[in-house]
């Protein structure tokens, strides 16, 4: 490219050829005052838009001059050395040579006067008050009337910021509240055209960048730019809610419903990512379905998780909680996304895939459950040599024993752990480690790590428990999972489950496949306080299970067998203060007649390993760690999971698992940085496009087979996305990280 060198107040710039005179100022940071143009967009004043009409506050109003072949703010201007009239910055080009000059009085009431028709129309007061960097916003030491201030994008406004550097005319008159439309029954977006100053950087975005054409702008009689939609909504017009155009705007007439805009930033911009405990880039490998690249997409997954194909489909994807797109219609299936790039992904993850030269360093990671394993793994990048010790005949933990085949097939779990220890993995099943053991272990190795999880049954008291027919959760799915229930007929058997989260309606859902005739659960919460997921709850009435909730159970009936139980009704299970206190109807009672009873309430750590140790107990029953670095109270042993936190997701367990790593890694001379780049970034294309029905596209529900085959036995229920639904599906992301590619706007120095 050739370069040429100018001159801009006095500092010589080398640019490219084709730089405008406002660029090559930005890039050395001189500030040239502008409205009509942007950073982010193509430089230039707004070209002339192909629209005879806009809706404005739904009322379609037509063009009523001529429009001008383009539009320009005309704030911009500088003097170039020999040209007599002032030029627009953002559309002159450099010149080799070219001396350019951006303050002079001249060019300073050229300014003022370009920003008069600006500042007459919008709020000014605020601008011009003395005591303005210190408002709150709350009450106004001038009495000025609420809607003739500035809105609340006032302390990170653009245009209050350029309005001020460059001076309003003495003679302006006092603003007058125009009482235009606020649009605030639209998604995600709210449009207060009190505060538009018809800069048409918004109707630039979203034609030129982003190629959808959403917003136009026609002339009015005085000549001025007048924007709107292309039809009466935002959703008629095909608005695909990708905020950019909200990012462009100068003034508060553009603002996000759900973002403070004192805090945009990619944690309020793009919730899903952050609130996954892994941090995996969601938008990113929802790109490259769309694309029809479900390896780029496992690529992308993997670079944070060892478990796609089991996060895919049991992860509780707190994620899609927070989609965006759930205020436009329902939340993006990102789980079920995550299975169709696990599924049908190929290797080519693994091009990228390092193991580190061996560091000499060793480590006992006791438990292999997703925390373990996932701390193994990334250890084992690292080059430390890793041994995993488990108490069960296979490994995986409560994925293997605590989940049911129809949700988690065991070939599938296996399929992520033989990926695991691929990596050079020691893995010795059938192996419990005690307090002796684990003494050793600390001589043995040079670090240790506990993830035992939670695979004790919390104590239950209650008349009856002893009978035979009386089953733990926790041990009547681990024991089913290893074939311990197969002689035991549950064929004709009334079932009843005792709890409500989702462990309870797992046992439910095991009981109705292992052939029950009737599966009932009680629970002491109301419908609306269960803890177990709702998607869980409606699955498992779907299936026949019939709930019964706010009862709690009293006694369990029977003569050596159980017969039968008997329950009082729950008012209340919490006080006003949120704490569990329930309280009871005494005289609402009754009682169930039934053959077995599943008593699942919750689960908690064995701390049984650590009992005579120097490795202490915390208060609540859990392993006690430095939470900023999951160090138990003995040297070089390490804990994080369940056995430290408590009961947990699957993928909290393996953001656990993460942070252990990092943490063990540096205690063992490393630097503590697991992160991984299996697939090279590629900068997303910004035009994104027109959707016909963006608004309304549904979300993919997962195909599972019918009632009649997914109870017969424990083969997996969901069916997984074919490549025509995952694509559709992807295609419904609002693509929200976008936003953070648009570059801060240059802002003027400070007076």
């Amino acid at each position: 490219m050739e370069t040429i060198t100018i001159e801009i107040d006095g500092i010589e710039i080398t640019v490219d050829k084709g730089t405008t005179v406002l660029e090559a100022a930005r890039s050395v940071n001189l500030y040239i005052p502008v409205l009509c143009s942007h950073p982010y967009l193509e430089p230039g004043p707004q070209p002339k838009p192909n629209v005879d009409y806009v809706f404005y506050n739904g009322i379609k109003i037509y063009n009523e001059g001529p429009l001008p072949q383009s539009y320009e703010c005309g704030l911009c201007v500088v003097e170039v050395e020999g040209q007599p009239e002032l030029e627009l910055s953002c559309w002159t080009y450099a010149e080799d040579g070219m001396v350019v000059t951006t303050n002079s009085d001249r060019i300073k009431a050229a300014r003022q006067d370009a920003l008069a028709k600006y500042i007459e129309t919008h709020p000014h007061d605020c601008q011009i008050c003395t005591v303005s960097k210190d408002c709150s916003l709350s009450q106004c030491s001038e009495d000025v009337a609420k809607e003739d201030r500035c809105c609340d994008k006032f302390h990170n406004c653009e245009f209050l910021k350029m309005a001020q550097y460059v001076g309003i005319k003495a003679d302006t008159p006092a603003y007058q509240y125009q009482d235009l439309p606020i649009i605030n029954d639209e998604p995600l977006i709210i449009r207060d055209y009190n505060l538009c100053v018809s800069c048409t950087r918004c109707v630039k975005a979203c034609r030129d960048l982003r190629g959808i054409e959403a917003i136009g702008f026609i002339n009015t009689s005085d000549g001025e730019a007048l924007i709107g939609t292309l039809a009466p909504t935002l959703k008629d017009s095909g608005c695909r809610y990708c905020g950019t155009c909200i990012a462009v705007c100068p003034t508060g007439a553009l603002m996000d419903k759900d973002i403070d805009p004192a805090n945009i930033n990619q944690a309020t911009l793009v919730p899903c990512s952050h609130t996954c405990p892994a941090g995996i880039d969601v938008p990113r490998y929802i790109r490259y379905i769309t694309e029809g690249k479900p390896s780029e997409s496992l690529a992308v997954i993997r670079e944070k998780v060892p478990f796609p194909s089991v996060l895919g489909r049991i992860c509780s994807h707190p994620c899609e909680d927070v989609c965006r797109r759930s205020e436009v219609n329902e939340p993006m299936s990102i789980c079920s996304l995550k299975r169709y790039a696990a599924d049908n992904g190929d290797d080519r993850w693994k091009q990228n895939a390092k193991v580190a030269p061996s560091t000499g360093k060793s480590v006992a990671v006791v438990g292999s459950g997703p925390s373990g394993l996932t701390t193994a793994y990334y250890l084992a990048k690292k080059g430390h040599a890793v041994t995993i010790y488990e108490s069960l005949s296979q490994l995986g933990g409560m994925m293997r024993v605590g989940i049911p085949d129809y949700r988690l097939p065991r070939d599938v779990l296996d399929r992520d752990i033989d990926e695991i220890l691929s990596v050079g993995i020691k893995a010795k099943t059938s192996t419990p480690v005690d307090a002796t053991a684990l003494e050793k272990m600390k001589s043995e190795y040079d670090a240790v790590y506990i993830g035992t999880g939670s695979h004790k049954a919390r104590p239950f008291s209650v008349d009856g428990v002893d009978l035979d027919g009386v089953y733990r959760g926790v041990y009547f799915l681990r024991d089913n999972a290893l074939g311990k229930l197969a002689s035991r007929s549950f064929a004709d058997k009334n079932v009843v489950v005792i709890g409500g989260g989702n462990t309870a309606i797992d046992c439910a859902r095991s009981a109705v496949r292992l052939g029950a005739a009737e599966v009932s659960l009680t629970c002491i919460e109301s419908s609306q306080e269960m803890p177990a997921h709702q998607w869980e709850i409606y699955d498992a009435l779907d299936e026949g299970v019939r709930i019964y909730n706010s009862l709690s159970l009293t006694r369990i009936n029977g003569e050596g067998r159980v017969s039968g139980i008997d329950f009082i009704r729950c008012t209340s299970v919490f006080d006003g203060d949120g704490n569990y206190n329930p309280t009871y109807d005494q005289e609402q009672s009754g009682s169930f007649e039934c053959d077995v009873v599943i008593i699942s309430v919750g689960e908690q750590a064995d701390l049984s390993l650590i009992e005579g140790t120097d490795v202490q107990a915390s208060p609540e029953g859990l392993i006690q760690v430095d939470n900023a670095n999951q160090r138990t109270t003995s040297m070089g042993v390490f804990a994080s999971g369940e056995v430290a936190s408590g009961p947990a997701s699957v993928i909290d367990a393996i953001a656990a698992g993460r942070k252990a790593a990092e943490s063990i890694d540096k205690y063992l001379g490393g630097n503590g940085d697991i992160s991984e780049t299996l697939l090279e970034y590629e900068e997303p294309d910004p035009r994104i496009g027109f959707i016909e029905d963006f608004a309304d596209l549904p979300r993919a529900e997962m195909p599972c087979l019918d009632s009649q085959q997914c109870t017969s036995d424990f083969s997996e229920l969901a069916t997984g996305f074919d490549e025509t639904t995952a694509m559709a599906e992807a295609q419904r992301c609002l693509q929200c990280d976008l936003r953070l590619k648009i570059s801060d706007v240059p802002l003027p120095p400070e007076k």
